[in-house]
C-alpha cells in the first residue's frame, strides 16, 4: 500500500470531505488547463513564468489526489449487498426500443 509524503497525515476523513477536495482539485485543473491554452498567445518571458506555475500547481494537484487516493483506501469496506451501484447511463433503453418497434410493425 503506497503512502503519500503530503497530504491526509493517517486522519481519517468522510466522504463529504473527500468529495469536497476532489471538487477543489477538479476547479484547479480547469484553471491550469485554461492557463496552459492561453500560453500560446502570451510573450516568451509570461510563457515561462507561466510554466514554473504550472508545474507547481500540477505537483499540488498531484498531492491532493494521491491524499484523495490514500483516504479512499482507509474507507471501511462495506459488504457488496450494501453497495448501492447505479446502472449506467442508456442501459436498458435498447430493449424498450426493439421492443416498441416489434410491436409497432405488427
Amino acid at each position: 500500500k503506497r503512502k503519500s509524503s503530503g497530504g491526509g497525515g493517517g486522519k481519517r476523513r468522510g466522504t463529504q470531505a473527500l468529495s469536497e477536495e476532489m471538487k477543489q482539485t477538479r476547479a484547479e485543473a480547469r484553471a491550469l488547463q485554461k492557463d496552459l491554452m492561453a500560453m500560446g498567445k502570451a510573450p516568451l518571458k509570461d510563457v515561462m513564468a507561466l510554466l514554473s506555475s504550472a508545474t507547481e500547481r500540477a505537483a499540488t494537484m498531484i498531492k491532493l489526489i494521491d491524499s484523495v487516493d490514500d483516504a479512499i483506501e482507509d474507507l471501511p469496506i462495506m459488504p457488496e449487498h450494501e453497495l448501492i451501484i447505479p446502472e449506467p447511463q442508456g442501459a436498458g433503453d435498447g430493449a424498450m426500443v426493439a421492443e416498441e418497434t416489434e410491436m409497432g410493425a405488427e
